[in-house]
C-alpha cells in the first residue's frame, strides 16, 4: 500500500490529523511517471496542481527527504524514515 509523506521540514508536515485537500494541491507533489503506452496520458493518485515527474520511486524517496515535495511511498519503503523522524 501507498503512504502519503512529506519531510518533517515540508509546510504540510505541520498540520495535525488529516490535511486539506484543498492544501494538498496547493504544494509540489512528486509522481513516479510509467513510461510504457499502458497507461499514457492517465494519472494515478496524483491530486496536486503542480507535479515533479521522475521514473523511479528510489528518486522520489530522496526528493521528498530532501523537503522538495510530498507524495505517496510504498509503506515498506518509510518504516525506518518514519520510526527515525525523517518522513
Amino acid at each position: 500500500s501507498m503512504t502519503p509523506v512529506a519531510a518533517p521540514s515540508h509546510p504540510l508536515a505541520t498540520y495535525k490529523g488529516r490535511v486539506p485537500l484543498s492544501e494538498v494541491r496547493q504544494h509540489i507533489q512528486l509522481v513516479v511517471s510509467d513510461v510504457s503506452k499502458t497507461t499514457e496520458g492517465k494519472d494515478f493518485g496524483v491530486f496536486a496542481y503542480r507535479t515533479w515527474r521522475m521514473t523511479d520511486v528510489s528518486t522520489k524517496r530522496d526528493l521528498i527527504l530532501s523537503g522538495l515535495g510530498w507524495g505517496g511511498l510504498p509503506t515498506w519503503m518509510i518504516l525506518e524514515d518514519v520510526g527515525a523522524g525523517r518522513l
